[in-house]
């Protein structure tokens, strides 16, 4: 239920034989299934909804957070946001 530090997660990843990234997803998807579940949903199995149309705003908006958190993250973690961004994006 809480969000671990970044070596945190990557010592559970390598507990469980797991690329950290394929940690996040599964929890990401877990989490998904659960809100929709308490919602009274039914989860999106196929993991893609629809995506919505980028808003000029929100996009540079959106960015310019990303750029920030990136700044502030070590050279490891900004490799694993790249991974997890690729995958959601197929």
């Amino acid at each position: 239920r809480k969000h671990p530090s970044s070596p945190v997660l990557v010592r559970i990843a390598e507990a469980l034989d797991v690329l950290p990234s394929d940690l996040l997803s599964r929890a990401e998807k877990s989490d998904t299934v659960a809100a929709s579940s308490r919602a009274g949903e039914s989860p999106n199995t196929s993991g893609k909804g629809a995506p919505e149309p980028l808003d000029a705003g929100d996009s540079e908006r959106q960015l310019a957070e990303v750029r920030d958190l990136m700044n502030r993250m070590s050279p490891g973690d900004r490799e694993r946001l790249i991974d997890l961004a690729r995958r959601l994006a197929h």
